[in-house]
């Protein structure tokens, strides 16, 4: 278990290493501002309204919230959830009674699976980030089918985006797309918007699915869109009519956050220009998957016990080895490596450097 000292260092034992895990994008995760909004709202009003918002636990704070976040991120509409897993299971289930069919990237996160499955209509997997693929199996269709595709905006252990356009090009007018961009959202664009407005998508068939716990550093989630669709999520998406309504206090946060990376762009900038730093350091490195607009990059070894060498290299040099086994990554585990916004450029070049002395022949 490591015991987190600020945002970009842990100790392990008596060990002090740097941290480039998790996924704290733009280093809020200690941001006073944040802490204090939460204290402020729980010393005042009742600490959650005890049931969900469509019966009798709607708030005055919750329309505040999801205005705010409408409004950061350019769209019509915004509904709140407990979670950004839940968000995006969401979006599918609410939205099951305008589409006949799913399909879904083949790298997609478990969220949208499982959102694909409550939808109850065939779920239909195509090549990861392949629009040529996308397009076969949209031919391949009835005539005047409704398909909802599903895909990451950039995804949790896959660096890289989605061609999000080239997807829209290939989908038919009664089509939807629905973007989990947990990993895009508050780093992708000049003012973290995330890969849709990155793009330029403007677009009434997108729905675009965020979470703050993430670059915001908070907790809860959101799905985006235009009013028409998200109304027809709150009213039909299980996770919205059958679940309590969150903490108030954990709105407050919600909006402090959203204010303060709307204030300080500098730390979007900061967060880029350290990722293209540690992208353009190891791109020559063969087995190291990394972009230098995404915020993951990740190390595959060829075997345990190189695994555990890169590891015990890495504390050596004074960093903590961030290996992980996650969903869609190889089942033995793998590296993921999180660049942030509050990472020093002196710590991303001693890691490119560590990296490349392990890995080159």
């Amino acid at each position: 278990m490591l015991e987190f000292l600020d945002n970009t260092h842990v100790r392990v034992g008596l060990k002090r290493l740097v941290y480039f895990g998790g996924c704290n994008y733009l280093g809020l995760a200690w941001h006073s501002s944040l802490q204090a909004a939460l204290v402020r709202a729980s010393a005042s009003g009742p600490f959650q309204t005890g049931a969900s918002r469509q019966t009798t636990g709607e708030h005055p704070k919750f329309l505040q919230t999801e205005r705010a976040i409408a409004g950061f991120f350019g769209t019509e509409s915004a509904a709140f959830f407990p979670t950004g897993y839940l968000a995006s299971m969401a979006a599918l289930d609410g939205l099951r009674n305008r589409i006949d069919c799913v399909l879904i990237d083949a790298g997609a996160h478990r969220c949208l699976r499982d959102g694909a499955r409550l939808t109850g209509h065939p779920v239909i997997e195509f090549p990861h980030r392949d629009s040529k693929g996308l397009r076969k199996a949209i031919q391949a269709l009835p005539r005047g089918a409704a398909p909802l595709v599903a895909t990451d905006g950039t995804g949790a252990i896959r660096p890289g985006t989605a061609p999000l356009q080239a997807f829209l090009d290939r989908l038919p007018s009664t089509g939807l797309l629905v973007v989990d961009d947990a990993h895009g959202a508050g780093v992708l664009g000049a003012t973290g918007r995330g890969l849709v407005a990155h793009l330029g998508i403007q677009d009434p068939r997108v729905v675009q699915c965020v979470t703050f716990a993430k670059a915001f550093a908070t907790a809860g989630g959101a799905v985006l869109g235009t009013t028409d669709l998200i109304s027809q999520i709150r009213n039909l998406a299980g996770a919205y009519t059958g679940s309590t309504a969150q903490p108030l206090s954990l709105l407050a946060a919600v909006q402090a956050s959203l204010r303060l990376v709307h204030r300080n762009p500098g730390r979007i900038r900061r967060f880029q220009s350290n990722q293209r730093l540690f992208a353009d350091a190891v791109q020559h490195l063969a087995r190291m998957e990394t972009d230098p607009q995404t915020p993951v990059s990740v190390l595959y070894s060829r075997n345990e016990r190189e695994a555990t060498s890169l590891a015990t290299e890495l504390i050596k040099t004074g960093i903590h080895p961030p290996w992980i086994r996650y969903p869609g990554g190889p089942e033995g585990g793998f590296f993921r490596f999180a660049i942030s916004a509050a990472h020093r450029p002196a710590e991303i070049r001693r890691l490119a450097s560590t990296l490349t002395t392990l890995l080159q022949p």
